[in-house]
């Protein structure tokens, strides 16, 4: 696949070393180039941040004569973790400009986003932190486009594992087999949601977001189409984990575009509006999943699924662009390219004589295999398994009220299917409450403090924050409001139902759970992305497995722990879990910082031993 400038005079070519320097002039022009003066090579990176200037010194060809017209020879080049381009299909694109014969020219910096060196590191990249160019070149409509895409991509996975819980004795009986049979495709569904992200968010930081895309929802629709026409209960269970397979990237993959397209200072904001869709779907599913059920039969849940998933496909594919920052920077190179950008550079190319020169590459990205130990390996980080731990004990203990509610509704209040569905609704409002307040709470945050250390407006649009801002603070500072929110109001939920209130109260509480989970998740989240932007969804796929495995832990757990109990002492007991583990929230705050220093120091370390042996 091509990777291509969007701007008709600049193009980029891939460097040949981590440290992107030249060591021949045969690299650097074709016979047919007319360079005559001394002159340097200025290489700009397109990196996660800004552009600079690289800082390799060249040696000018002994063919160059220092008394003829001055000219510098520009190559823009992709970031180091762009040698992922085909060897027989690339085009490097160079053009001259007049400049003085002196050209400044900076070492660039290290990127820390990799955490540990068991793993393979990427390649350094650089960031200047004296220009004020923006993180990203997309304007707010075009931002909005992509976030909207991304959010209903990740409302897809949620939605589907809980979209046909009203119908599970229906299609229990249809398939002749038994609960506890059924309830297996619930587990197996939520264990692969885990395991798969961490597959498909290492390959989309190498492939890039779009394929990834494109490639899990075609699986997932040919899942849907299989589970709509399933004979028996093999193949129901079977097309299930496929099923999880193609949605559940989009969760992982989503984020990380997120992190792509927005800086710090505005990334909690989109962070909120992407959080509703992941959220909105273990509400609105069961809703859905009782009326289709009841009115068409359980099987057109999957059919429906399909339908809507082929049009996002379609969509997703004609208006998503390559984000990746590896590949396109800010924005102003394209890689992977839309119908649109294909044929406009297409045409660009037509109109324009161009200089080309080719150069050995690296092997093709698309040949790179992932390496899905990559999201088990931040686990081993303090700060992110703090952080994770936090978010998935919330999750699972929301999940243990959303699988009970079904029963405890029927038995306690005497509800149908369709009633039940409509229940779910007060977790919803709560949800997109809560999604959005977070998001605008961290963005104000997170500009009051760069307003008190007196950072200005122009320098929060880059895409690196100095080393000493409180990133945890400015995500996480309310999150235990939220989870005392949460805390108390669980309590009064399951003891609401033990004594058998009026239903309206019971889910006024439930509203309220709704909002502090939503909204704790897109806090945890957007640090996660903060603190690894360059390995976005492979952060936020640890995130995945760890929440997935303690969720499908809870929905095994949940109904015989009330069984034993009752309802009011199991979510008492559930609450007093949740409530010891706030303490987490002060350990990140207080300790956090720490980590993270240490954590880039270490690497920065590592990375500098490995340039001098591979220098020496």
């Amino acid at each position: 696949m091509e990777t291509k400038p969007s701007h008709p005079h600049s193009s980029s070519i891939p460097s040949t070393s981590s440290s992107s320097s030249i060591s021949s002039p045969s690299a650097t022009a074709s016979p047919s180039t007319d360079i005559t003066c001394d002159q340097k090579i200025e290489f700009h990176e397109e990196t996660n941040d800004n552009v600079v200037t690289n800082g390799s010194p060249f040696v000018p060809p002994s063919s160059l004569s220092s008394t003829e017209p001055c000219t510098t020879l520009v190559i823009t080049t992709a970031s180091d973790s762009v040698d992922t381009l085909n060897n027989d299909n690339k085009e490097d694109h160079v053009r001259k400009t007049s400049s003085p014969p002196s050209v400044s020219l900076q070492r660039s910096a290290t990127d820390f986003s990799t955490p540990s060196a068991t793993l393979a590191p990427p390649h350094p990249v650089t960031h200047d932190t004296k220009t004020n160019k923006p993180y990203s070149i997309f304007s707010k409509r075009q931002k909005g486009m992509i976030v909207i895409l991304a959010a209903l991509s990740s409302f897809i996975s949620p939605f589907s594992a809980n979209i046909y819980f009203p119908a599970l004795n229906t299609i229990r009986i249809d398939l002749n087999t038994t609960a506890e049979m059924i309830s297996l495709t619930v587990t197996v569904y939520m264990i692969f949601q885990g395991l798969s992200p961490s597959f498909w968010g290492s390959l989309s930081d190498s492939w890039g977001r779009r394929p990834v895309y494109l490639m899990t929802l075609f699986i997932y629709v040919l899942a849907c189409i299989g589970l709509f026409y399933t004979p028996n209960y093999t193949a129901l269970l079977i097309l299930r984990m496929l099923q999880a397979v193609g949605s559940s990237s989009v969760i992982a993959i989503g984020a990380g575009t997120i992190g792509d397209i927005a800086g710090p200072s505005e990334r909690g904001g989109y962070m909120g509006v992407y959080g509703l869709g992941s959220m909105l779907g273990p509400i609105l599913g069961p809703v859905l999943g009782g009326t289709i059920s009841s009115t068409l039969g359980w099987r057109w849940i999957f059919g429906i699924l399909a339908i809507f998933t082929g049009c996002l496909l379609l969509g997703l594919f004609f208006l998503l662009p390559e984000t990746l920052r590896s590949l396109v920077g800010d924005g102003s190179v394209y890689a992977n390219p839309t119908p649109y950008q294909y044929f406009t550079e297409r045409h660009r190319k037509k109109k324009e004589q161009q200089i080309d020169i080719f150069i050995n590459h690296k092997k093709s990205r698309f040949l790179v295999l992932p390496n899905p130990f990559v999201s088990l390996a931040y686990l081993m980080e303090k700060d992110v398994a703090v952080v994770l731990m936090y978010n998935a004990l919330q999750y699972a203990s929301f999940y243990c009220v959303l699988t009970s509610l079904s029963g405890l509704l029927s038995k306690l209040y005497g509800l149908n299917e369709f009633e039940i569905g409509f229940c779910y609704l007060a977790s919803g409002l709560g949800a997109g409450m809560g999604s959005m307040a977070s998001g605008r709470i961290m963005d104000w945050q997170f500009k009051r403090l760069a307003k008190k250390m007196g950072m200005e407006d122009h320098e929060l649009k880059r895409g690196k924050m100095p080393l000493e801002f409180p990133l945890e603070q400015a995500r996480m500072n309310f999150t235990w409001v939220y989870g005392i929110f949460f805390c108390m109001a669980m309590i009064t939920y399951g003891w609401c139902l033990e004594i058998k209130i009026p239903l309206p109260l019971v889910l006024v509480f439930k509203c309220i759970m709704g909002f502090s989970v939503t909204a704790t998740h897109n806090a945890t989240t957007t640090l996660l992305v903060d603190l690894f932007p360059n390995n976005s969804a492979a952060i936020v796929a640890s995130n995945n497995i760890v929440r997935c495995l303690l969720g499908a832990v809870a929905v095994l757990a949940i109904n015989p722990g009330i069984y034993a109990l009752g309802i009011g002492w199991m979510f008492t007991a559930i609450s007093s879990v949740l409530f010891l583990s706030r303490a987490l929230i002060i350990i990140e705050l207080k300790l956090g910082p720490k980590w993270r220093v240490q954590r880039i120091e270490r690497i920065e370390t590592e990375k500098n031993t490995v340039s001098t042996i591979h220098s020496s």
